[in-house]
C-alpha cells in the first residue's frame, strides 16, 4: 500500500513540474499536455502502470 501511495505521489510531483514547464514555454493546454507527456515518459522510463483512480480522474478533468 505504501509503495502504491509512493507511486501516486510520484507521478503528481512529475506532471505538476511538466505542468509548470509548458505554463513557463506558452504551450497550448498546459494542463493536460503538461501531465500526458510526463506520465508516458515514467511509462517508458520505469515500466510502470502508471493509472489514476477512476473517481480522481473524473474530478481532474472537469
Amino acid at each position: 500500500m505504501k509503495q502504491l501511495v509512493f507511486h501516486y505521489i510520484w507521478m503528481y510531483l512529475v506532471s505538476l513540474l511538466s505542468t509548470m514547464i509548458f505554463l513557463s514555454l506558452d504551450l497550448p493546454l498546459p494542463w493536460i499536455l503538461g501531465p500526458l507527456l510526463a506520465v508516458f515518459i515514467l511509462k517508458t522510463v520505469h515500466e510502470r502502470d502508471y493509472q489514476l483512480h477512476q473517481s480522481i480522474r473524473n474530478v481532474a478533468l472537469l
